[in-house]
């Protein structure tokens, strides 16, 4: 079974929130003999890098307690040191499969609204028997950067053709919603077409306390990555398809019980890509109506 299938990404509470760290950040060292992942599994972000081992969970978790001089938490121990994080960690318990195991280790403390969470690394013991960890390619040492590179050329896909002219903004904004929902105020239309990045316009919705940004990305030219982004890679984020057609990814981000802002996110005709994002406002019905009012079906 996946790595991510098992891993409930506790930082993702904080997306998009600026945090205080409690210690400098530090590089995370390959555990010796350790394979790199590159052939994907479902379940799997598409994301640097994963890592899989045949020895023992405790083996890994005794190497990695002494290279990175941290002693490594379970989930109960995660929960008992950061109870902002209980709801969390028991989803997490509640959704792993008999046989696995995980330990934590705490890089970083950090702070949001008032509520106290981490920055984790994990060892995951799957039901299959195999041991993984996954290390972002920024915590990589210098001599571990080769892996980053060999993952890229394993997952990179086949070169295209020359990339289409990007759309003049006034097109793409014809996409956004024509109309605006009843109680709330809508922005002027932003665009941001500098050559530097993707093409975009954007509007907000908004009422007292509750906003709505409306993005749409011509990603001609800018491709690579977007695929990650349509990808759910925690547990609180959910595959979905647009329209019937356009694949993409629902997030929720919630602080307990309270609402810290819902995403949907998707891809259309291979090339636009579409953010929805909310701030205290957690309401997929509502992000519908959003979609419902757009005219993504006239990009070209």
């Amino acid at each position: 079974m996946a790595t991510q299938k098992l891993i409930l990404s506790l930082a993702i509470i904080f997306v998009s929130a600026t945090v205080s760290y409690s210690q400098s950040e530090r590089n995370i060292p390959v555990y010796p003999g350790a394979t790199l992942k590159t052939g994907l599994e479902q379940g799997d972000s598409e994301m640097c890098c994963s890592f899989k081992t045949s020895d023992s969970f405790d083996k890994v978790v005794s190497f990695y307690e002494n290279a990175l001089k941290l002693k490594s938490v379970d989930p109960n121990g995660l929960a008992s040191q950061f109870p902002d994080l209980k709801d969390q960690v028991k989803m997490m318990l509640d959704q792993m499969p008999a046989g696995a195991r995980i330990k934590f280790f705490i890089l970083n403390t950090v702070e949001f609204m008032g509520k106290k969470g981490a920055e984790t690394f994990e060892v995951v013991y799957t039901p299959a028997g195999v041991t993984e960890f996954s290390i972002m390619d920024s915590q990589f040492s210098e001599e571990d950067l080769k892996y980053a590179d060999e993952w890229n050329m394993a997952t990179s896909d086949e070169e295209e053709g020359p990339a289409a002219p990007a759309l003049d903004p006034g097109i793409l904004a014809e996409a956004l919603p024509g109309v605006t929902l009843p109680g709330y105020e809508r922005s002027e239309l932003n665009i941001n077409a500098d050559g530097f990045g993707p093409a975009s316009v954007g509007i907000d919705m908004s009422k007292p306390g509750v906003n709505i940004n409306i993005t749409i990305y011509d990603n001609a030219g800018f491709m690579e990555g977007v695929k990650e982004t349509i990808t759910p890679s925690s547990d609180n984020q959910k595959a979905v398809t647009v329209k019937g057609r356009y694949p993409g990814k629902e997030t929720l981000t919630a602080f307990g019980n309270e609402c810290g802002g819902a995403d949907k996110i998707f891809l259309v005709k291979d090339r636009y890509l579409v953010i929805i994002s909310t701030m205290n406002m957690c309401d997929f019905n509502v992000i519908n109506k959003v979609v419902d009012m757009m005219n993504v079906d006239r990009l070209p």
